[in-house]
């Protein structure tokens, strides 16, 4: 059984498959060969992108071979969003402000 990787243009590994389930095409990656679960169900071996959604590996045409990419190559992390529950506190504490103008209360 023969396990593929296929890349975007930039040479990122978006898909790994094995041919049990999925016919490769002519430009993926022969990433590894042999018999057993481990060639079949290969999906859950690799996390292909971690938590911010940024490729953790790409193809290396010089050693012809997948591997995994370092911080320093990925792009920078996104800013941390607020909660929903940040989000929530704010607009409460806009609307007590709010009110309290339009009431001539305490600030």
């Amino acid at each position: 059984m023969k396990v593929y990787a296929r890349c975007n243009d930039a040479g990122l590994v978006e898909h790994i498959f094995s041919e049990v389930f999925e016919a490769p095409e002519e430009t993926d990656h022969l990433l590894k060969e042999g018999e057993g679960d481990e060639y079949v169900h290969v999906q859950s071996q690799y996390q292909l992108y971690d938590q911010w959604g940024r490729h953790n590996y790409i193809w290396d045409e010089e050693t012809g071979g997948m591997r995994e990419l370092t911080e320093e190559e990925k792009p920078p992390k996104p800013e941390q969003q607020p909660s929903e529950v940040e989000v929530l506190r704010q607009q409460v504490a806009s609307l007590l402000q709010q009110v309290n103008i339009l009431t001539g209360g305490a600030d």
